[in-house]
């Protein structure tokens, strides 16, 4: 049983009403563990059908693809760790021929510290201009966050093989601008 046929049971509603109800059974509030797409911005608060009544993430639920339930997110970060074991365990087999560069731990220091400071250049974890590292997809990097993590990969370089390869400056690379259009 659902709140809406309590709400009939209690002579709140008449049948004819919890019919119409229907199509919201499934209907949830968002939690503070679920986590909103960038790609929702898209859809959020537009009429459906030029219904004035039927908006979305408001009187019409977002779909499925536009939300990451806790579930998914664990999941989610177990294949990230699983092809982060086999990366380690490719690099360890490889008889000190590869460097390992941890970009999963780069990208997460980034969002726990929220900017690093390279080049006197702060870079941070989001497209927003100047600073964002990544592009207006939200998922990929820029220039600059290209750039970022460029150097992660010569750090790595360098420290296993004793090299001097130089460091870019991210400086040079430009960030997300405005306007943004995803």
């Amino acid at each position: 049983a659902t709140n809406f046929d309590a709400l009939q049971g209690a002579g709140a509603i008449s049948a004819e009403q919890r019919a119409a109800l229907e199509p919201y059974v499934q209907i949830r509030q968002a939690t503070a563990t679920d986590l909103i797409t960038l790609s929702a911005g898209a859809i959020l608060g537009k009429t459906v059908g030029g219904n004035p009544l039927l908006v979305n993430g408001v009187s019409v639920p977002l779909a499925d693809q536009y939300v990451l339930i806790p579930s998914e997110t664990a999941a989610i970060r177990a294949r990230v760790t699983a092809f982060n074991n086999i990366i380690s365990t490719t690099v360890a087999n490889s008889n000190n021929r590869v460097a390992l560069a941890d970009i999963n731990a780069t990208l997460s220091a980034l969002a726990t510290f929220r900017a690093d400071v390279v080049n006197g250049v702060t870079i941070t974890p989001s497209f927003a201009p100047p600073t964002g590292g990544f592009s207006e997809d939200g998922v990929h990097p820029n220039s600059r966050g290209y750039a970022y993590l460029a150097n992660v990969f010569v750090t790595a370089i360098n420290a296993k093989f004793g090299a001097s390869v130089p460091l870019v400056n991210i400086s040079k690379y430009s960030a997300t601008s405005l306007p943004i259009t995803p």
